[in-house]
Order: structure tokens, then C-alpha cells, then sequence
């Protein structure tokens, strides 16, 4: 039997085309996270992330209840959050938020992970992508940024007043574990130096959570929503791509983020 080559042209064709419709893809959403030792459970005070967090459970609910998506990968956790999931977020179990009628889960302020749960139970899986070692020494590094930080701000704001610089600076020499003969020439370059090592630490430690991120998307066979701190985006972005999974990035409204702020001033300080 003849096959005309038009046949075999209209065919492959149509296998590319299909392949393209089921190729698993990504919607990644930055998210101003909640501090992990914030109790939004005893505390209705307003947070700066509220109207962020809110928008991004607006915009996976949306994605779900129009069926676009079954898989959510989410950072701070390991494993799978279903049912008798045990971790707590921000004073909020699981089984704290699923006893709650729907309506009332949506302005709660904790892990986004444990609202889509428990609304949607089996209909959605929320998969972790993070690891929790690297989470801390992640935290760690950001804590020594922001203390380093604090000590660099604290010498300009007294650039103009000696006494008050000069009790910096002997704090700063032994902080940093330095000779208390040591020049203030000497101890502003150590403290930029240590600087610069807190923040290299740091960004290493958001690529290496970054892998283990990547590793879960791999294994998801449908498109799914990553949502992930802003100062992973751009790295992630980059290594799904390398990974030949299609990537989209979305942000929402409310998205300002303390960590941005402060990573970028210091960047900004360290470049003079």
C-alpha cells in the first residue's frame, strides 16, 4: 500500500502540535511571604503581605475552580501537605484551618499551602518543593545580612557625630572577632567583606532551595503554579527554562517584600 508523503508531513505535524498542547508548563507567582514567627492565629493585627497573600489565593482559586491547574508546589516545607498534615505556620495547623466553613479561609494569614488544602482536599495536590535544612541556613544568612547591615547604617547615620561612630566601631571590631588596634579604615573594610561573604552565602543557599524546587516540578506530568519568595524568581525562572519546562511569571498586586528591599540597598551600597 502507497503512502503519500503529504500523509507522513500532515502527521507530524499533528504529533508536534499535540505535544505542544500536553507539555507540562509552569505559572511561577513571587510572593511577599509572612515571617515565620508571626502568630497570625492570636494577633489580628495588619500585615503589610495581606494584600499580596490575598491576591495570590484569589488567583490560584480562580486557576482551580476553572480547572487550569491540579498541582501547587509551594516553599517552607517538605514532602506533601494532604490530610493529617502536621506542620505549623504561623500558629495554623492544617486541621485548624479545614475545621473552618470555606468563606472564612480566605483571610487567613499563614502558609498558602494549608488554605488551598484544605479547601480542595484530593481535588488539588500541594506539593513542597523546599528543603528544610537549607531553609535554615538560608535564615541564618539573611539574619547576619540584616545585623551587618545594621551596623554599616548605624556608622552613616553618625558619619557626623565621633563619639557616637567611635562605640560603633568597637562593637563592629568585636563582632567581627578584630584587633582593638585595628584602623576604622580597617574595620569598615572587614565589615564590607564580611558583607559581601553573607550575601554570596545567601544567594547560594536561595539557588541550592532552587534545585530542590526544579527537582519537584520534574516530576509533575501536568502544569501546575509555583509560588516562591521574589528573590528566588529570576534563578528559577532560569533553570526551568534550561530544563526545557515552559515558565510564565506573574506577579500580583501587594508584591513589595522586606527581603527585596534590603538585598538590593546592600547590593547598591557594596557596588560604591
Amino acid at each position: 500500500m502507497k503512502v503519500s508523503i503529504s500523509f507522513f508531513i500532515i502527521l507530524s505535524i499533528s504529533l508536534v502540535s499535540l505535544a505542544k498542547e500536553t507539555q507540562p508548563s509552569v505559572l511561577l507567582i513571587p510572593q511577599w511571604h509572612l515571617s515565620p514567627g508571626v502568630n497570625t492565629k492570636t494577633s489580628s493585627e495588619h500585615l503589610p503581605q495581606e494584600k499580596n497573600q490575598l491576591a495570590i489565593y484569589d488567583k490560584l482559586i480562580s486557576l482551580i475552580d476553572a480547572g487550569k491547574i491540579k498541582t501547587i508546589i509551594v516553599e517552607g516545607c517538605e514532602g506533601e501537605i494532604t490530610h493529617g498534615y502536621k506542620e505549623n505556620f504561623n500558629g495554623w495547623a492544617l486541621s485548624d484551618i479545614e475545621a473552618l466553613p470555606s468563606e472564612k479561609m480566605k483571610p487567613i494569614m499563614t502558609h498558602i499551602g494549608l488554605k488551598i488544602e484544605a479547601k480542595y482536599r484530593d481535588k488539588v495536590r500541594v506539593l513542597c518543593g523546599d528543603n528544610l535544612d537549607l531553609i535554615k541556613k538560608n535564615q541564618l544568612a539573611y539574619s547576619d545580612i540584616r545585623g551587618l547591615f545594621g551596623f554599616k547604617a548605624r556608622l552613616e547615620d553618625y558619619k557626623n557625630q565621633p563619639d557616637k561612630k567611635a562605640d560603633y566601631l568597637e562593637i563592629i571590631k568585636e563582632v567581627l572577632h578584630l584587633p582593638k588596634t585595628t584602623t576604622e579604615k580597617d574595620t569598615i573594610f572587614s565589615l564590607n567583606k564580611a558583607l559581601k561573604e553573607s550575601l554570596n552565602e545567601f544567594k547560594n543557599y536561595i539557588k541550592k532551595r532552587n534545585d530542590s524546587l526544579l527537582k519537584v516540578a520534574k516530576t509533575t506530568h501536568e502544569s501546575s503554579v509555583i509560588i516562591i519568595g521574589a528573590l528566588h524568581t529570576k534563578d528559577l525562572e532560569s533553570k526551568l527554562k534550561t530544563n526545557h519546562i515552559a515558565v510564565e511569571v506573574v506577579n500580583l498586586e501587594g508584591m513589595l517584600g522586606d527581603e527585596e528591599k534590603l538585598i538590593e540597598a546592600l547590593e547598591a551600597t557594596l557596588s560604591h
